[in-house]
């Protein structure tokens, strides 16, 4: 609602509404705000959404190049907005045996997404971008379920092997065709670095800022089938291959980003195929 809406609103009220009902309605909004102001993390995630929704915005007024993709992709996202608002990521937890109170147990289960990556969802279905796509909610569910798989693996084998594990969730990509003969063909793959071994997570920022672009080398950026299954292995990939080596968890540490500054990485490191 903007300020206008607001001011017609509150001028609305002011002629239809008694006198008692308009004061409860000021008592209430009075209310909110302070209980805004009283707590300081609420202001930030107001602030981060509306940078997500600077990074997304464009001038819907302007009929240019991608206005028809845009809504193309508009009217398809609608179908299955629904779907996205459903999707977890795969988790850890300790609980109590029911055999044995005294014996703890580590459960494999499915976590909220991040709430950053929430508003971005939401400012992306309101503000689709056609370089920098989401990846399908089917295919987002399936990197999910392979990854749940991983962690039973680990569990069956013991539970120190999940040490050093952390998983990459992939939520969007863009397209890098060759410049020039020596440039590399790839696909930019931003994706939420979901840290299961909690001992690691003090190597990295808050939850808000552990988002990273991966640059994924492939030879026919067309075919999805072909982008899609590379894609699983190299994530899977990569898990195992931090797992074995502290160093590169540093490295993954120093390279990560808010998912607002993720995303302008890999619009600007998109180049089309002309």
């Amino acid at each position: 609602m903007n300020r206008r809406t607001q001011k017609n609103f509150l001028i609305y009220l002011e002629n239809e509404c008694e006198e008692e009902l308009l004061f409860r309605c000021r008592l209430v909004c009075k209310i909110w705000n302070n209980y805004i102001q009283s707590r300081p993390f609420i202001h930030e995630w107001i602030i981060r959404q509306r940078e997500i929704k600077k990074s997304l915005e464009y001038d819907k007024k302007v009929y240019d190049e991608y206005s028809y993709k845009r809504d193309i992709l508009s009217n398809m996202l609608a179908l299955v907005e629904e779907e996205y608002k459903q999707l977890s990521v795969p988790g850890i937890q300790i609980g109590i045996s029911d055999l044995d109170e005294d014996e703890s147990m580590v459960y494999v289960l499915d976590k909220a997404l991040p709430l950053d990556m929430r508003i971005f969802l939401c400012e992306y279905f309101k503000s689709p971008n056609v370089i920098v796509k989401l990846y399908s909610p089917a295919f987002f569910r399936s990197v999910s379920e392979s990854q749940a798989i991983i962690l039973r693996k680990f569990l069956i084998n013991d539970e120190k092997s999940l040490e050093n594990i952390m998983l990459f969730s992939p939520i969007c990509y863009s397209k890098h065709y060759k410049k020039r003969a020596k440039d590399q063909q790839c696909m930019n793959i931003l994706c939420y670095i979901n840290i299961v071994d909690e001992t690691i997570g003090i190597n990295f920022p808050s939850e808000d800022e552990r988002y990273i672009v991966f640059e994924l080398p492939l030879d026919d950026l067309k075919d999805e089938k072909s982008h899609h299954e590379i894609l699983k292995n190299f994530l899977i990939e990569k898990t195992l291959e931090l797992q074995q080596e502290q160093n590169s968890i540093v490295e993954i540490s120093q390279n990560v980003q808010c998912i607002r500054g993720a995303f302008d990485t890999a619009l600007q490191n998109h180049h089309y195929n002309l």
